[in-house]
């Protein structure tokens, strides 16, 4: 679950009212598709957070908490694999970080939001939420990875079957 983790952005990038808010809607994120709860959480989380707030909380606190609930075996693919790319339908801003300092990603693919000025709207960009499998083929079109790192969610099966070694996890780091 991403929801841990919009929490405390929430909290930490913007406001105990945020993270109340947030919280509050988790009753309904239950009944939601992964869409549209993806775009709820990043519209209460983001909307009306400075980016600067954001760019904090992305390498004072996110870190501690993504390495205690990294996956082993996540970590040691990472470790052996020669080129790193990631992709993940969470807001890159709240990702990127973390991956490239801590497990030495080249490049993060994931979904954008829409910014005006120094804040964040709320709102996805217009290229929408990013879709793995999609953002595999339109990156490396015919040169597909030979390792591929997923959860068991549907979403994951399509990106990590276009891999030649897939790799399932069902807990841990899921990005």
């Amino acid at each position: 679950s991403f929801f841990p983790y919009f929490l405390l952005v929430a909290f930490e990038g913007g406001s105990i009212l945020r993270a109340f808010l947030l919280l509050s809607s988790y009753p309904l994120l239950w009944v939601l598709s992964f869409d549209l709860k993806l775009r709820v959480m990043i519209f209460i989380t983001f909307c009306g957070l400075r980016l600067r707030d954001m760019a904090v909380v992305a390498r004072a606190v996110l870190p501690k908490f993504y390495l205690e609930n990294i996956n082993l075996l996540v970590y040691e693919v990472f470790a052996s694999a020669g080129s790193r790319l990631v992709f993940t339908s969470v807001p890159r801003v709240m990702v990127e970080g973390f991956l490239k300092e801590y497990l030495s990603v080249e490049t993060v693919k994931g979904t954008e939001l829409h910014t005006i000025g120094p804040f964040f709207t709320g709102l996805v960009s217009s290229s929408g939420l990013l879709v793995k499998a999609r953002a595999l083929k339109e990156s490396c079109g015919e040169n597909l990875p030979d390792i591929g790192v997923g959860s068991l969610d549907h979403h994951d099966h399509q990106f990590v079957s276009l891999c030649k070694v897939s790799l399932l996890i069902n807990t841990g780091l899921k990005h």
